[in-house]
């Protein structure tokens, strides 16, 4: 175990993955509070005058580094009790589970998991108000090098990296944010005359950082002459943890509590909607459900999203390494005792024996929220068919910030009160193509970006699924009382 541990540290190597934006849950006009994921101002166009998320979220791993092949696995394979995959046998003889791909390009392989917690939004007129909860997990990992990921494959007695003098110069940075989130929702009608209006929205959010985890390396210079030895020639970067584990035993939790930083964050939006007929005054209601619903033409909407930061400031630790250089033998053979003895014995390799000189004694640091630019476009086609884009470009602020893929995606869909299905058409980090499916029974929605996968349709490189229980009342549902005619209500009038 501790072996694998030295190899992250100094070979930087993580097990990472990479969430997508679970469009099935946060797009259409019967996702509620959810629509509040990817501009908080959509909330304000929701159909529902109240939503109540139960319970939610999602996970989804994505690598381009290992798969499985298509052949050597099925969905009841993930959904056995006891779990099996079949072997082969790869050109070197070895017995395998996965394969790796064959290319030479560098692995950004990363992880997003969320879960949504209890959540709510009710509208009153021009405003809408709503709470948010949540627990993320990011972990993200760019330009780790191709002969790294050889060696966390292969292992170091793999020959034909032998002796190669690897200069590697383009950063790697790997970055771990685990953290809960609280958060408050206001969305605003600013405008709303003729054909036209507008709302703004911002979600305001109280963070509290569980762990932290980053490395950055900005210069690699090295040799692996054998199986047992590194030869690091020159090196510089810098790693950074907060965690609650006790680093002298390793028990988790450490006693000092569950949480190792504070922060705050925000997402702002505006969204501009063309309605298809002329909007009427309508600034009274004598009861919720006589709220208008807004039909249109298109909608176009953009939103800051993730903004912020947490300040991990305990149990925090911060190492650097500055133009280091160790000629490393018998690294195969390294054991420790707990991660301050780790830490140590690393820094006494390569500070010619002096155990504490990578400590910086820093005790605190901010990591940025993995930020994003979200940009919308709902058209309505006719009837209840719609067509939905969505670009989500990632924002890249420092090092120790979690990195956030780009998605652009078209999604068509069908949707009524009862039943909706989206197919999106997506394409992952601008190069990674995928097909997906959600489907929306009431209050229950499930779905995939990538259903390719769970058909064994293609080679297992990760997974997503992602799902929401909710409960919500909506526009027009006025049941029991003298006034029935707010059934129909549309533009603040009744239909004839």
């Amino acid at each position: 175990m501790y072996k694998i541990i030295l190899l992250v540290v100094v070979f930087f190597i993580t097990v990472i993955a990479y969430g997508q934006e679970r469009i099935g849950l946060s797009t259409g006009n019967y996702s509620g509070i959810n629509s509040a994921l990817i501009n908080p101002s959509a909330v304000s166009g929701s159909r529902y005058y109240f939503d109540v998320n139960i319970v939610g979220g999602g996970v989804f791993v994505f690598n381009n580094a290992v798969f499985l092949r298509n052949e050597d696995y099925a969905l009841s394979s993930f959904l056995s009790k006891n779990m099996e995959f079949k072997t082969f046998v790869d050109e070197y003889d070895n017995d395998r589970y996965v394969e790796e791909y064959n290319d030479t390009e560098v692995r950004d392989l990363n992880l997003n998991t969320r879960i949504i917690g209890p959540s709510a939004m009710l509208m009153y007129g021009k405003h809408t108000f709503g709470i948010q909860t949540g627990v993320r997990s990011v972990i993200s990992g760019k330009n780790i090098h191709y002969e790294i990921a050889k060696f966390a494959y292969e292992g170091l007695d793999f020959e034909p990296l032998h002796n190669i003098n690897f200069i590697e110069n383009k950063d790697l940075d790997i970055s771990v944010l685990n953290w809960a989130e609280i958060g408050a929702v206001y969305s605003y009608n600013l405008y709303s005359r003729y054909y036209d209006r507008v709302d703004v929205g911002i979600s305001l959010k109280y963070l509290l950082g569980h762990s932290s985890f980053y490395a950055h390396f900005d210069n690699m210079d090295y040799v692996v002459p054998n199986d047992s030895t590194v030869d690091i020639r020159n090196m510089n970067g810098e790693v950074g943890f907060s965690m609650p584990v006790n680093y002298d035993n390793n028990n988790y939790p450490d006693g000092s509590g569950l949480f190792k930083g504070k922060g705050l964050g925000f997402d702002i939006g505006f969204t501009y909607t063309q309605t298809e007929k002329i909007q009427k005054r309508y600034n009274r209601f004598l009861r919720f459900c006589r709220q208008p619903n807004i039909r249109y033409k298109f909608k176009f909407g953009v939103a800051l999203l993730d903004v912020g930061y947490i300040n991990f400031d305990k149990n925090a630790q911060v190492h650097s390494y500055k133009d280091v250089d160790s000629y490393w033998e018998g690294i195969d053979d390294e054991d420790f005792d707990n991660v301050n003895d780790m830490m140590r014995r690393i820094s006494s390799k390569l500070y010619n024996g002096d155990s504490d000189a990578s400590n910086t004694n820093v005790t605190s640091y901010k990591v940025a929220l993995p930020s994003a630019l979200s940009i919308q476009f709902d058209y309505h086609y006719f009837g209840s068919w719609y067509i939905n884009g969505l670009l989500l470009q990632g924002i890249s602020t420092n090092y120790i910030a979690p990195h956030r893929n780009s998605v652009v995606a078209v999604t068509p869909r069908f949707e009524t009160s009862l039943f909706e299905v989206q197919i999106p058409l997506s394409l992952y980090d601008y190069q990674h193509p995928r097909v997906g499916l959600s489907a929306r029974l009431g209050v229950f929605t499930v779905g995939t970006e990538n259903i390719g996968y769970l058909m064994g349709m293609k080679d297992f490189n990760g997974m997503d699924f992602y799902f929401s229980l909710k409960m919500n009342i909506s526009k027009g549902n006025c049941r029991g009382g003298k006034d029935q005619r707010c059934q129909n209500y549309e533009y603040g009038l009744p239909r004839k």
